[in-house]
């Protein structure tokens, strides 16, 4: 995240920030086509809902963050594949380990921003972000709860392959943006890291 000044371009601020997300929610469906017993492909398309925490963030003089990011909302379309090992538990061999490898497209990544340029002026702004790419590594667990009903918990290493970006303006609130133009921010996320979701699937 880099904020210039609008006169002179000078670099005012250039953070790297390190985010943790906190799922919130979710919710998605999908195509999914067994090419064997224990070897699919599918198709999917979901909404994430997550809470962004910056890890050991930026502060102004007077303690604040100097960044504040809202709450996060994507969607994201996937293909992948889905293989299950030759391994069963419990009760007649319902449980099940698999791994799986996803290819997934984001078309844009939304959050608020604030910005504290000191402590006495806060800037309230928006991320659009662009769309970007995303490859998944999966390892999980599904359980066979009845013949229409597949619990699945799965862990996911995320690497971006892309990056969202956009161009963030600061306006000073109250002040005539003739006189102090906005601050342009160039704003890019870089999405890596380990995800694990608790889900209930419905087989038609």
């Amino acid at each position: 995240m880099t904020v210039s000044s609008p006169q002179t371009g000078e670099v005012l601020i250039d953070e790297t920030l390190d985010t943790k997300m906190i799922g919130r929610g979710g919710i998605g469906g999908g195509y999914q086509r067994f090419l064997k017993d224990d070897l699919a492909l599918l198709v999917g398309l979901e909404a994430r809902y997550t809470d962004a925490t910056i890890n050991n963030p930026p502060l102004t003089k007077g303690g604040k963050e100097v960044f504040e990011v809202g709450d996060v909302l994507q969607l994201q379309a996937t293909i992948g594949g889905r293989y299950w090992l030759p391994v069963r538990w419990g009760r007649e061999g319902r449980l099940r380990p698999f791994v799986g490898l996803d290819l997934n497209y984001i078309p844009d990544t939304d959050f608020d921003l604030v910005a504290n340029l000191n402590d006495a002026i806060n800037v309230d702004s928006e991320f659009r972000g662009s769309a970007y790419w995303t490859l998944g590594l999966c390892l999980g667990l599904s359980y066979q709860w009845t013949d229409d009903i597949t619990v699945h918990f799965t862990a996911f290493y995320e690497k971006g392959l892309s990056m969202a970006e956009d161009v963030v303006y600061l306006a000073i609130p109250g002040v005539d943006p003739d006189f102090v133009p906005p601050f342009p921010t160039d704003t890019s996320v870089d999405a890596e890291g380990l995800i694990g979701f608790l889900s209930v699937n419905w087989g038609f």
